[in-house]
């Protein structure tokens, strides 16, 4: 680690230790240079001796002139990058405000964590009516000067006391997120928000007031920022990359190695900028979050985040970013203190038309949902300002209809609402869905894109490689999960059918990033993508790659296969018929299957390509390997997890599945120790052919079989091997590989999907009556070809396995 890295590092140690104490450092703020904020601490008082009184001698009472004078107003127990004190941390804080119309004294003052709590007593100043004090709150005995020795914490009652002793006020600091505030409002009752105002009134105006006391000092600043980038990124034309502008508003050449820029993450050391020099009133854009050599290695989050821009001596500049809009940005204006958000972003041009807020959501009354046996739902939404709304599934804005008294839906409707607020951005949309007598018998998904147009020509012309904005929601047993994603096409065959397969993508540029919840029931809880997958079995028995799948889940945990459920999916508020929603092969869903990290976790291809790590270390590998070599087994063995290949190869054979090309992944962590595992995959084609059982992966054609043609001659060299590829499917072949574990799973499916059928052909073509024609000929086809007997024949034949070793291991 080079010298001026060390020395930022240590710098942020020291001011870790330094505020240990205090749960506003949850990640560690960085050093901070001096920076105007306002209002300006004083010096610390003295604490307050306890008094030797019990409090069953004296119970002190608030005296009539103390009576209606202050009141705790607002406190943040996470300040991350809201409000920085004149050391550069970034403490909790509290404030006090003048309620009554005449000065107060604050002499006499005092502040507790608790009612039984040494106090901490007030600065010696006078408060205007209406003013503010605000103090940070340290809880450390290397507080800043002006801070309260106490911190805070979830539970614990922050209290007021007059100079009689008598408490005043008193708040229970709830659970707030980083950068939350709970700030009172004039009615006296309190609301948590991210638009915090430390020494200011609880309002727009003071909003204005501290946004405006954030003095840029320079030379380098923060100027632009974009983390909800679904369109454009100028500086390589990419789209969905967040940015970051810097600006040198100096008048002097800055020199970038000498700043690095920093999301407070614990898994991201701060990013040293790449060598240049920056000019007088010169902009340089940082991508964040790609792959280029010169991009800050983290992404930003859409919803909530922070950014710091520092150097070795401490914070130049920071803030903390929430609510941006889609493709729009947050950053300064030439001549005008503090941050500003901004419709459209202009990276690399001047910011104009800002705002210093965006408004609040609209708040519905009403829970979305799916409702059987009603007439209609009654849906209400309220927002401070106006309320505009849409039922096509498109983003609304105002020209869209205006809200003026609860909505009365008696269909099936996708309702999205922005509100506006004078002097603010519109706010972002809300997406509700309602599912009205629809009688389904399946999970419903509701996916609502921005663009309904756009949607329609990308889902009807198979166009990939481009993503919309989206809202997905999935309801289930009563209960509902929503999240902002990402939809492109997915799959090729299905692409040139009526029916298409989709990829729902989430991302950090749409809001959390990852999808929290166990969608399917197994314990993994992160989602990076899914996808809606209507393969080219859906027009004939639509489980035919279910079917599989489902055989190798009940099998094995070596080799790996998507989990799924089947579900009625509506777009925009139209049916668009039975979708099969799985996990998305990803590093994501391999991380959180194995509980490794992302960034160990590699996906590739197959066929792999030359180029790749798998191509590398296992065909590379394989091409000159004698594995009857116990040594060199052992090698492969440490490059291949074995158990995955052979339960693999086994499904993979008995499908007789022609189409192996492009349908494998090979997953690998460099954290597990288990080398590349297989995944099953796309097996629409399978059960077409009994004859091909394991032929159809004893190819020589490189696309389809040859490379697993490869890997497994080089395996079946050894005797070891053998016996355990016998062993593992003599296990399975009266249980999962059996005939009737097939056929019961065809069985399973039909009752689960017959009562959705007529439905689904209606909208796609064909009758329920065909589809249970095709089960049928799928189950006539199981006991003709007897796949678990032929399978074993065809093995054996294939690999010289005589007849009386064929029948060691399987008694016939």
């Amino acid at each position: 680690m080079n010298q001026y890295l060390s020395a930022l590092l240590l710098a942020v140690c020291l001011l870790l230790s330094a505020c240990a104490a205090s749960p506003a450092l949850e990640t560690g703020a960085l050093p901070a240079a001096e920076e105007s904020a306002a209002p300006s601490p004083s010096p610390a008082p003295q604490a307050q001796e306890p008094s030797d009184e019990t409090p069953e001698e004296r119970i002190p009472v608030l005296r009539p002139e103390e009576t209606g004078k202050l009141c705790i107003s607002e406190l943040m127990s996470k300040n991350r990058a809201t409000w920085a004190a004149e050391d550069g941390g970034f403490y909790d804080w509290v404030e006090i405000r003048n309620i009554s119309d005449a000065p107060v004294s604050l002499d006499g003052w005092a502040l507790s964590d608790g009612p039984g709590e040494p106090r901490w007593a007030l600065p010696s100043l006078e408060l205007a009516p209406g003013d503010c004090l605000a103090v940070f709150a340290s809880g450390d005995d290397a507080a800043p000067a002006g801070a309260a020795d106490f911190g805070l914490s979830e539970g614990e009652t922050l209290c007021l006391f007059a100079p009689s002793g008598a408490q005043a006020d008193s708040l229970v600091c709830p659970a707030l997120r980083s950068d939350e505030a709970l700030a009172r409002r004039d009615d006296g009752s309190f609301r948590t928000t991210l638009w915090a105002t430390p020494g200011y009134p609880n309002s727009d105006e003071g909003y204005e007031a501290f946004s405006a006391s954030r003095r840029a000092d320079g030379p380098l600043v923060i100027s632009e920022v974009m983390s909800a980038n679904v369109r454009v990124l100028p500086a390589r034309g990419a789209e969905r990359e967040d940015w970051v502008e810097l600006k040198n508003i100096s008048a002097e050449p800055v020199r970038l190695e000498d700043y690095l820029l920093w999301d407070g993450g614990n898994d991201v050391e701060p990013f040293r900028l790449p060598a240049g020099s920056l000019s007088p009133g010169e902009r340089v854009v940082i991508v964040c979050g790609g792959d280029g050599p010169d991009d800050a290695p983290f992404a930003l989050d859409a919803g909530r985040e922070r950014l710091y821009l520092a150097t070795a001596d401490g914070i130049c500049d920071y803030l903390a970013l929430h609510d941006l809009p889609v493709n729009g940005s947050c950053g300064r204006m030439d001549g005008r203190d503090g941050f500003f958000y901004f419709a459209e972003a202009t990276p690399g041009d001047d910011n104009k038309g800002g705002l210093r807020m965006v408004s609040e959501e609209p708040e519905p009354l009403n829970r979305e949902g799916v409702f059987n046996n009603v007439e209609s739902v009654s849906v209400e939404l309220v927002a401070p300002g106006r309320i505009h709304y849409s039922t096509d599934g498109s983003l609304p804005t105002e020209d869209d209809s205006l809200l003026e008294a609860p909505l009365s839906l008696s269909k099936t409707t996708v309702l999205r609402a922005v509100a506006v607020e004078d002097g603010k951005l519109p706010s972002r949309a809300v997406t509700l869905s309602f599912i009205i007598n629809e009688d389904h018998t399946l999970p419903v998904i509701s996916l609502c894109t921005d663009d309904p147009a756009a949607f329609r020509g990308m889902y009807n012309g198979g166009y990939k490689g481009r993503e919309l904005p989206a809202c997905f929601t999935l309801f289930e047993n009563g209960e509902s999960l929503k999240s902002a994603c990402g939809v492109q096409m997915s799959g090729s065959g299905s692409l040139a059918l009526p029916k298409k397969s989709m990829a729902l993508m989430f991302r950090s540029c749409y809001g959390d990033g990852n999808l929290d919840y166990d969608l399917f029931g197994t314990g993994v809880t992160r989602y990076a993508s899914l996808q809606l997958r209507a393969g080219e079995a859906y027009p004939t028995s639509i489980i035919q790659s279910d079917l599989f799948q489902d055989i190798c889940l009940s099998m094995s945990d070596s080799a790996l296969t998507q989990h799924s459920k089947f579900c009625a999916v509506y777009v925009n508020g139209r049916y668009y018929g039975l979708f099969c929603l799985k996990e998305k092969f990803s590093e994501q869903y391999y991380a959180s299957l194995r509980g490794v990290s992302k960034s160990s976790v590699s996906v590739v291809k197959y066929p792999a390509p030359g180029d790749s790590d798998f191509y590398r270390e296992v065909i590379d590998f394989c091409n000159g390997a004698d594995l009857s070599d116990p040594e060199q087994y052992r090698d492969f063995c440490s490059r291949v997890n074995v158990d995955s290949l052979i339960d693999w190869y086994l499904i993979e054979g008995l499908s007789a599945n022609p189409d192996v090309g492009g349908n494998v992944r090979m997953l690998r962590s460099t954290e597990d120790g288990l080398g590349w595992s297989f995944a099953l995959y796309d097996l629409d084609w399978g059960f077409l052919s009994s004859t091909d059982f394991f032929y159809n992966l004893n190819s020589t054609n490189y696309y389809h079989a040859g490379q697993a043609k490869l890997i497994m001659e080089k395996a079946m060299q050894n005797e070891q091997f053998r016996d355990r590829i016998l062993t593992r499917y003599a296990e399975v072949y009266d249980t999962a590989l059996s005939n009737e574990a097939f056929l019961a799973r065809i069985d399973a499916y039909e009752q689960l999907l017959a009562p959705e059928l007529p439905r689904e052909r209606e909208r796609w073509g064909g009758t329920a009556e065909a589809w249970r024609l095709r089960l049928d000929m799928l189950r006539d086809y199981i006991r003709s070809s007897d796949p678990q007997r032929r399978g074993v024949e065809n093995f054996c034949r294939i690999w010289g396995i005589s007849a009386e070793t064929r029948a060691q291991y399987f008694g016939w």
